[in-house]
C-alpha cells in the first residue's frame, strides 16, 4: 500500500524517467514474501542454531576434534550458495529494464487495441522477434547462473563433503582403537544431522541479507520523492473566472537533456478566446500544455494567468478551469457514467443525473444515446 501511494504522489517529471520504471520493475509480486521472509527467516536460523550447539555439546564431549571440524565442514557449502544467490539477485537487478521493454512487446502482441496496428503494418513477427531475443538473452543469463552454481556446489560443495567424510573416517579409527563401536552409532547418527543444521543456520542468518536486497527495491520505491513543484495558495476570486494566459521571454529543456524545447517564448491569449498552436514534431506544442499545467517548472522567466504568477495559484484551482485531451489519452475500462463523473473531480460519486445529460449533450451524444436506452 506504501507504494501505491508513493506511485499517486509522483509529479508527471517522475514518470517521464526511465530510471522510474526499473524501479517499479523491480519491485516485483514476490517483494511481499521476502518481507515475510524478512522476519521468518531470523527465527528459522534461531531454532536450527539451537539444535545445532546442543549436538554440538554431545559430540564435544565424546571428541572437540571432530566436533569442531563437523562444525566447520558445512561452511564451505554455505558459501557456495550465498554466492549462487547473491548472483541470481545481481542479474534480476540488472535485467530491469529489458524486462520492462519484453514485457512491452508482450502487451502489444496480446492488446486488442494494438493488434489492429500490428496486423496491418505486419509489425507481430517484428515484435514476436523482439520479444523472443530479449527472451533467449535472459535464458543465456539463467544458463550461466547453473554452471556458476554447478561450479559452486562441484567445488565448495565438495570441500565439505570430503571433510564430513574425513571427520567419520577419523571417528571410525577412533572407536576401533578404543572399543567405542556403541558410541560410534551415535555419533554417526548426530553427524547426519549437524550438517543440515549448519546449512540451515547459516542460511537463515544469511538469507537475512538476501531479503534485504529484494526488500531494498520496495524500499527504493517508497523513498522514491516525488518532484517538488511550488503551488500558491491563491483559490481564486469568488466572481468568474477570467482565463487568459501570458507567457513572457519563456525558456525551458527537459531534466536530463541539453536540449531547449522552448527558447525565449513570448505569446499572450485572451480570456474567451479560441487559439491554435500549429508547428511540427518537437516544436514545444505539447510543452507549452505541460508548463500551463504545472508538469513542469520553466527555467528562465515567468508564465501569468489572469495576469498573476502562475506559481501564486493553487493546482486545485487551476486545474478546476483546466481539461485537456492529451495525444496518448487514457480510454478507461469503465462504464459511461464513470467516465463522464471522472472529469468532475469535486463532484466524483456524487453526480446527479441531468448534470451527467448535460454533459454528453455538450459533445453531441445525448441524442445519439437515447434510443439505446429506450430499447
Amino acid at each position: 500500500m506504501d507504494a501505491v501511494q508513493r506511485l499517486g504522489d509522483m509529479e508527471v517529471q517522475n514518470f517521464e524517467s526511465s530510471k522510474t520504471y526499473d524501479i517499479i520493475q523491480r519491485v516485483n509480486e514476490s517483494t511481499g514474501e521476502h518481507v515475510y521472509g524478512l522476519f521468518d527467516t531470523p527465527r528459522s536460523a534461531i531454532q536450527s542454531l539451537l539444535s545445532l550447539l546442543s549436538i554440538c555439546a554431545a559430540l564435544w564431549q565424546w571428541s572437540p576434534v571432530i566436533a569442531s571440524i563437523l562444525l566447520v565442514a558445512p561452511i564451505p557449502g554455505c558459501i557456495a550458495t550465498f554466492r549462487v544467490q547473491t548472483r541470481a539477485y545481481d542479474i534480476e537487478y540488472e535485467r530491469a529494464t529489458k524486462a520492462r521493454l519484453a514485457g512491452y512487446f508482450r502487451g502489444l502482441l496480446m492488446s486488442d487495441s494494438a493488434k489492429k496496428e500490428t496486423r496491418l503494418f505486419r509489425l507481430d513477427e517484428l515484435f514476436a522477434n523482439s520479444y523472443s531475443l530479449i527472451k533467449k538473452n535472459f535464458l543465456q543469463q539463467d544458463i550461466g547462473l547453473a554452471r556458476f552454481t554447478l561450479l559452486q556446489a562441484g567445488g565448495l560443495g565438495v570441500v565439505s563433503v570430503l571433510a564430513s567424510f574425513g571427520a567419520m573416517v577419523y571417528a571410525a579409527i577412533i572407536a576401533g582403537a578404543h572399543n567405542r563401536v556403541g558410541e560410534l552409532a551415535g555419533f554417526i547418527s548426530a553427524t547426519t544431522q549437524v550438517g543440515p543444521l549448519v546449512l540451515a543456520a547459516f542460511i537463515g542468518f544469511t538469507g537475512i541479507y538476501q531479503h534485504l536486497l529484494y526488500v531494498s527495491n520496495w524500499a527504493a520505491l517508497v523513498d522514491t520523492q516525488p518532484v517538488c513543484i511550488a503551488e500558491g495558495a491563491f483559490r481564486g476570486p469568488s466572481g468568474e473566472r477570467g482565463g487568459s494566459v501570458e507567457f513572457r521571454h519563456v525558456s525551458f529543456r527537459y531534466p536530463g537533456t541539453d536540449v531547449l524545447a522552448l527558447n525565449d517564448v513570448s505569446f499572450s491569449i485572451d480570456s474567451g478566446s479560441i487559439t491554435a498552436f500549429v508547428g511540427v514534431n518537437g516544436c514545444g506544442k505539447s510543452t507549452i500544455c505541460k508548463l500551463l499545467l504545472r508538469f513542469y517548472e520553466p527555467d528562465e522567466a515567468e508564465i501569468f494567468v489572469d495576469g498573476r504568477p502562475i506559481g501564486e495559484l493553487s493546482r486545485e484551482y487551476l486545474y478546476s478551469w483546466s481539461s485537456a485531451l492529451f495525444q496518448d489519452f487514457i480510454k478507461y475500462e469503465r462504464s459511461l457514467r464513470d467516465n463522464i463523473e471522472y472529469g468532475y473531480p469535486r463532484d466524483r460519486g456524487t453526480a446527479d443525473d441531468e448534470r451527467l445529460w448535460d454533459s454528453l449533450e455538450a459533445v453531441g451524444l445525448r441524442e445519439w444515446l437515447c434510443p439505446f436506452l429506450r430499447d
